[in-house]
C-alpha cells in the first residue's frame, strides 16, 4: 500500500507491456485479474458482484429455419413461375370446383366459374406485379359480393387468394405501397358489406376478408424485415 502513493505507480493489472509494439501494447494482466480499489482484491469466476462476471457474446445464427431452407431449395429447382401457377390452380380447384360440383347450397353457374378464375389467375403474376394483383383481387371480391356470387363454399367468399396477394406485396414491395394496397383492400371489402347485405339478404356476409388482409400484411412485412436482417448479417460476416 505504500507503493500506491508513489507518482506513476499503477496496479499490476493496469501496466502495459511497452516492448510488445513500440509502447502501444495491450495491458498485461497478472496471474489473477485485479479489481481496482484500496484492497486490490482478485476478480474470481464466481464473483456475484457483477463487475468481474464473465460475459460470452454470441451472434445470432444467420441461417434460415429448416422449413425456409427446404422451401428455398425447392423454389430454386422448380422455378417461381411453376410454383405460382400451381398455387393459382390449387386455389381454384380447392375453393371453386366444389361449388361447381354442387357440393354447397350455392347454385353452380357460369358466373361462379368466371369469378373463381378471376380470383385465382392473377396469383400467377403476383411476384411480378404484387401491388397490382392486390388491387385486381380487391375489385373481384367487391364485385362478387355486390353481385351476390358465391364462388367459394364459405361466407364472404372466404379463401386464401386475397391473403396470398397481400402477403406477397408486403414481402416484395416497398412498405408504403404494400400498406396502401392492403388498406385499400381492407377498406373496400369492409365498405361493401352493408351494400351486399342490403342487396342480397339471403347471402351471409362478414368481415373475414378484412382480418385476413391485416394478418397477411403483418406476416409479409415481418418476412421482408427478417430477410433484410439476415442479409445484413451475411454482409457483416
Amino acid at each position: 500500500h505504500q507503493a500506491a502513493g508513489r507518482p506513476g505507480w499503477l496496479p499490476p493489472a493496469w501496466r502495459r507491456d511497452l516492448r510488445s509494439s513500440g509502447g502501444r501494447g495491450r495491458p498485461v494482466a497478472s496471474s489473477q485479474s485485479m479489481m481496482p480499489g484500496p484492497d486490490l482484491r482478485p476478480i474470481n469466476a464466481g464473483d456475484t458482484t457483477g463487475y468481474g462476471r464473465r460475459m460470452v457474446l454470441t451472434e445470432p445464427d444467420p441461417r434460415p429455419p429448416l422449413a425456409a431452407a427446404v422451401w428455398s431449395r425447392l423454389a430454386g429447382r422448380i422455378g417461381p413461375d411453376v410454383i405460382d401457377v400451381t398455387i393459382a390452380a390449387c386455389c381454384f380447384v380447392a375453393f371453386t370446383v366444389p361449388v361447381l360440383l354442387g357440393a354447397t347450397s350455392a347454385r353452380p353457374s357460369p358466373a361462379v366459374a368466371a369469378f373463381g378464375v378471376l380470383a385465382a389467375a392473377p396469383l400467377i403474376v403476383r411476384r411480378r406485379w404484387p401491388v397490382t394483383v392486390v388491387l385486381v383481387l380487391t375489385v373481384v371480391y367487391v364485385v362478387a359480393a355486390l353481385a351476390g356470387v358465391a364462388f367459394t363454399p364459405w361466407v364472404s367468399n372466404t379463401g386464401p387468394n386475397l391473403a396470398i396477394a397481400v402477403f406477397t406485396a408486403a414481402d416484395r414491395s416497398h412498405r408504403k405501397w404494400s400498406l396502401t394496397a392492403a388498406a385499400v383492400a381492407g377498406a373496400a371489402t369492409w365498405a361493401s358489406l352493408p351494400i351486399a347485405i342490403h342487396l342480397h339478404p339471403h347471402h351471409d356476409q362478414d368481415a373475414v376478408q378484412l382480418f385476413l388482409v391485416i394478418a397477411a400484411w403483418l406476416a409479409g412485412d415481418a418476412a421482408r424485415a427478417l430477410r433484410g436482417y439476415r442479409r445484413q448479417l451475411r454482409q457483416v460476416q
